[in-house]
């Protein structure tokens, strides 16, 4: 049924007056006439109202302008201190913009306020953003302390604040002179930030262009507390791995009143290892020190403070000095460990009171003497120009003595009172003579108890000290951030209860 012609011309009729009456209302407004417009005070008021139950969109706004893209939009809404534009949809998208070239949605304030802002309180999305070459969303900021982007989710079940995805590219981009992506979050039990691969992929990727010559690090974590500054954690693989040309794994620990720890390792478990080196052809693990101790174990228990082995053809201990001791064992013994019918036996060194190397060997009298020569070798380790050493055992009856010594060869005779002893006898020696370069050495205090103890337990040396041994610029490993950006007063007074942009009735 059609509605009677004087109906429709009379609604034109109201349509116009209301039109003028607009028009004459906010004619001031840079000439722009509001379709629709309300004097009520009420919340719930609204200018103008298109109600749609279909499948297309309750408004839709058109632009094909040639002027500049910065001025020209498709809907354009104003307003004081409420949305400019609004819009609500019960299964689908409150406001959708498309664009081919420029923006889909586009929301500037002069205020610290918002310029897009979204809600949702059922389970959706409060600002989506969808673009097949382009940007989904952008944001952009010039004051200090605002924001370009800013998401909130204040469930106390938790939430998204800014939720990205992608198929290809990157589900959230941010470039900034100081921090790309900034995050905050107030929870003592969550983080600032959260990233998922629910593939094999990596779930943060960080890359920095920094030349060689540079120290900052492609991801850095900063904890102005005393907790950890970066902390890894994997179910069933490695918690942080690292790679790199020169350092793998780099840690500083910059206390000079504590013991500071620049890497530490640990591992639960009857087979775990707390630190782990491996290396082709290098070292597995290297360690360097100033006055305390290049490499320091500790058992508390029953376990070993430092244990080593060699497989195949490989040797267990290599110990190279410049003239300091090489090895020290305080409250134990140095023993060797033999297989026997009975299990494995410990035998022990000997030990004595200045430093001696020792030769063994065996020779035979002719008519009564015998002339040894000085293995020229071993004569290279000891200083032969001190007197040294020669203990003979005869193995037939005769008595023997070192009737001569000198820095090539010693001179066994058969006694001169042993007129009846075997002339031509034969015998074995020892010859003990001082170490080259140990010859004043004598029992000496030791620095391995608990004066070596002090010197570990002393303070930690700073990192300038530690130049000479590691290379590179270590003071400038030490990663300390600029203060991070603060959202302005009103955001972060807001910042757990996000303003009401409508009721959506």
């Amino acid at each position: 049924m059609n509605p009677p012609k004087g109906f429709l011309i009379g609604s034109f009729l109201l349509w116009l007056i209301l039109l003028a009456l607009s028009q004459s209302l906010h004619a001031d407004y840079d000439g722009r006439i509001p379709f629709g417009y309300t004097m009520a005070d009420s919340d719930d008021s609204w200018g103008f109202t298109v109600v749609q139950n279909g499948s297309g969109g309750a408004i839709r706004g058109w632009c094909d302008s040639t002027n500049s893209k910065e001025t020209s939009a498709g809907v354009w809404g104003y307003g004081f201190s409420c949305p400019g534009v609004y819009g609500f949809g019960m299964a689908s998208y409150g406001v959708q913009g498309h664009s081919a070239e420029s923006i889909g949605v586009r929301g500037t304030t002069d205020a610290d306020s918002y310029g897009v802002a979204g809600e949702s309180t059922t389970g959706g999305v409060g600002v989506g953003g969808y673009a097949e070459t382009g940007t989904g969303v952008y944001g952009k900021s010039e004051g200090e302390g605002l924001t370009g982007v800013w998401g909130l989710n204040s469930n106390s079940k938790g939430g998204f604040g800014v939720y990205g995805m992608a198929v290809n590219g990157a589900g959230v981009f941010g470039a900034g002179g100081q921090y790309g992506v900034f995050g905050l979050s107030h929870s003592l039990d969550h983080a600032a930030g959260y990233f998922e691969n629910d593939a094999q992929g990596y779930g943060v990727y960080a890359e920095t262009n920094s030349p060689q010559s540079a120290t900052r690090p492609a991801l850095a974590g900063l904890n102005r507390g005393s907790g950890h500054g970066l902390q890894g954690q994997s179910k069933q693989g490695t918690g942080v791995a690292g790679k790199g040309l020169t350092r793998g794994v780099h840690g500083v620990a910059t206390s000079t009143k504590t013991k500071g720890t620049g890497v530490y390792g640990s591992a639960s478990g009857t087979a775990g290892v707390g630190i782990e080196g491996s290396c082709n052809k290098g070292k597995g693990i290297q360690g360097t020190t100033v006055t305390g101790a290049g490499v320091y174990g500790v058992a508390t228990e029953k376990g070993w403070a430092g244990k080593f082995q060699g497989y195949k053809d490989a040797s267990g201990v290599l110990i190279t000095t410049n003239g300091g001791p090489g090895l020290i064992v305080s409250g134990g013994s140095k023993s060797a460990v033999v297989p026997t019918s009975q299990g494995s036996r410990l035998l022990y060194a000997e030990e004595a009171t200045e430093v001696y190397f020792t030769d063994y060997g065996s020779g035979r009298l002719t008519d009564g003497k015998a002339v040894i020569p000085v293995d020229p070798l071993f004569a290279e380790t000891v200083n032969l120009g001190q007197p040294y050493h020669v203990f003979v055992q005869s193995y037939s009856d005769a008595q023997l003595v070192v009737s001569r010594r000198s820095p090539r060869e010693f001179e066994v005779r058969l006694h001169a009172r042993d007129t009846e002893g075997d002339r031509n006898a034969e015998f074995s020696y020892r010859l003990v003579a001082k170490r080259k370069g140990f010859e004043q050495a004598r029992l000496e205090e030791s620095p391995s108890a608990d004066n070596a103890d002090k010197r570990m337990d002393a303070a930690v040396p700073g990192v300038s000290e530690m130049q000479a041994f590691l290379s590179g610029s270590e003071s400038a490993d030490v990663f300390d951030a600029p203060p991070p950006p603060q959202p302005s007063s009103r955001l972060r007074q807001n910042a757990l209860s996000w303003p009401s942009i409508g009721t959506g009735k």
